[in-house]
C-alpha cells in the first residue's frame, strides 16, 4: 500500500480528504486490475490541475515581471507549464513511486515514464485545489514551482546563451539534447574543440571553438537557426 502520508511530508500539504490524492495518483491501468475497488482514475483531475497550474504560473510572471511583454511571458510558461517541467518535479519529489498502477504497467517502466508522472503532478495540483480553495492551490504550486519560473526567466534574460535557449525550446517541445564531442585539435595552449548538438535523434549542427563550452554554444546558436528555418 501507498505511503500517501509519506508523499504528504514531500509536498508540505496534508489532505483533509484523502480520497482526493489517492485518485490523483491512480492511473487508468490500474482499474483494469482493480475492478473491484471503487475508484476513478486521474484523468478529470489531471484536466483540472492543468488550468489550475496555468493561471497560477501565468499569475505570478504577470505581477512580478512587469517589464515582460506577453510574448516573453508565453515564452516563460511554456518552459514550466509543459511536460518536461512537470516531469522533473515529479523525479524531485519521487511520485513515480506513489502511484497506483497495474503491474503490466510497473514492470514496463511506468514509474518513470514523462507522461505519467506529468499527468500525476497535475492531478494533484487540482486534489489540493478541490481539497482546499484556489488561493491554498496558487500558493501549493507557486511554493514548488517558483525556482523553475525563475531560472526560465534568467534564462531567457541571456540572449547570448545559445544554449540556454535551446534547452528552453527543447523543454517547451518535451524534446531531447545531446552535446557530442567529435574533435580535438592544435597544441594544448591553443586547442580547438568541435561539438555537434543532436537535437531529439534528427537534427544535427556543430560549432567550434577554444573550449568545450564556447564549442557548445557556436553549435546550440546554430541549431537555434536551423529550427528558425
Amino acid at each position: 500500500m501507498n505511503n500517501l502520508h509519506e508523499l504528504e511530508k514531500k509536498l508540505g500539504y496534508t489532505f483533509k480528504n484523502a480520497a482526493f490524492l489517492r485518485d490523483a495518483l491512480t492511473h487508468r491501468s490500474f482499474l483494469n486490475e482493480c475492478s473491484s475497488e471503487a475508484r476513478v482514475c486521474n484523468e478529470r483531475l489531471e484536466f483540472l490541475g492543468d488550468a489550475v497550474l496555468e493561471i497560477a504560473v501565468s499569475e505570478y510572471i504577470y505581477k512580478n515581471y512587469p517589464d515582460l511583454g506577453e510574448g516573453k511571458m508565453s515564452q516563460i510558461r511554456s518552459v514550466v507549464v509543459c511536460e518536461s517541467g512537470l516531469y522533473a518535479f515529479a523525479k524531485e519529489m519521487n511520485i513515480g513511486k506513489f502511484i497506483y498502477m497495474a503491474h503490466g504497467e510497473d514492470s514496463s517502466g511506468g514509474r518513470d515514464k514523462p507522461s505519467i508522472l506529468s499527468d500525476a503532478i497535475e492531478a494533484i495540483i487540482a486534489a489540493v485545489y478541490l481539497d482546499s480553495d484556489f488561493n491554498t492551490a496558487k500558493d501549493f504550486v507557486i511554493k514548488h514551482f517558483e525556482k523553475y519560473i525563475v531560472s526560465a526567466i534568467n534564462n531567457k534574460k541571456s540572449d547570448d546563451d545559445y544554449k540556454s535557449r535551446l534547452q528552453e525550446y527543447a523543454l517547451s517541445k518535451a524534446h531531447k539534447i545531446d552535446y557530442i564531442l567529435i574533435k580535438e585539435s592544435g597544441p594544448d595552449h591553443e586547442k580547438v574543440f568541435t561539438v555537434k548538438v543532436l537535437y531529439n535523434d534528427e537534427i544535427s549542427s556543430t560549432g567550434t571553438g577554444t573550449s568545450k563550452k564556447k564549442a557548445q554554444q557556436q553549435a546550440a546558436k546554430a541549431m537555434l537557426e536551423i529550427l528558425k528555418s
